[in-house]
């Protein structure tokens, strides 16, 4: 059984109970943006805090949360809730906000963004700024067949095949047509192209899979490896290929 402190009062017993303070949550809300003109891919994930930053020779503290899937492109919105206890007067506080693809930082805040002070405005509105990014494995050299072009059925008997020369040349096959071009890569991006191929014509689903592959060819913007797969992005981020290398 819970003691409660108790003083004698007269000729009763007065016993002061001590009730738990109950929380005084509030909402703040705002955008993350950034000024770089590319298209945010499908895949990432927006977190946002509000923290204390009043010590300079300490870490932040984390005084709310949120981690957002965007539905669309930035500017993105966001909510938050913080106990309205936890904002001490004189303390600084500022919103912080990244933007992540997996396990890989895209955007951050660089600057403080402050929040909750005098003057402060009731939305805040974050720009975060886009981080260096891991260079990509070398695509010269390396050989791949393909085994995922969304919305197709592939032929294992026949499939596409994409080959990476050493001077900036590709070429392969569809399954049916082969093909020769050009390639050009940095940070990330990859231009195939313009490709030249043969004209044999293609029957059934072989043609099916030769229209696709080359739709995909043609809207590559980027690429990234994971060990023995080569993944090809259009230029929102959406894959338009898996493959494998051959």
């Amino acid at each position: 059984m819970p003691k409660f402190p108790c003083r004698t009062a007269l000729a009763g017993v007065l016993c002061l109970v001590a009730l738990p303070v109950l929380a005084d949550f509030q909402t703040l809300d705002g955008t993350v943006a950034y000024r770089a003109r590319i298209a945010l891919p499908p895949e990432a994930m927006v977190a946002v805090r509000l923290v204390d930053i009043s010590r300079a020779d300490a870490p932040s503290i984390t005084l709310g949360a949120v981690t957002v899937r965007p539905g669309g492109q930035v500017p993105i919105p966001w909510r938050l809730t913080y106990d309205d206890a936890m904002i001490a007067p004189g303390h600084r506080f500022a919103v912080q906000a990244e933007i992540t693809l997996k396990d890989e930082t895209l955007f951050r805040t660089t600057r403080v963004f402050s929040a909750l002070g005098e003057g402060d405005p009731d939305k805040v509105d974050v720009v975060v700024e886009m981080m260096p990014q891991a260079v990509p494995a070398p695509l010269a050299g390396t050989s791949w067949i393909a085994t995922e072009v969304p919305g197709a059925t592939l032929d294992g008997a026949r499939p596409a095949q994409v080959r990476f020369g050493p001077e900036g040349q590709v070429s392969g096959t569809s399954g049916c047509n082969r093909f020769t071009g050009a390639f050009e890569t940095g940070q990330g991006g990859l231009k195939l192209g313009p490709l030249a191929s043969t004209r044999m014509a293609c029957i059934g689903e072989l043609d099916a899979q030769e229209r696709a592959v080359f739709q995909a060819l043609g809207n590559v913007a980027g690429y990234e490896i994971e060990g023995d797969m080569l993944i090809l992005r259009d230029a929102s981020g959406a894959t338009v290929m898996r493959l494998t290398r051959g």
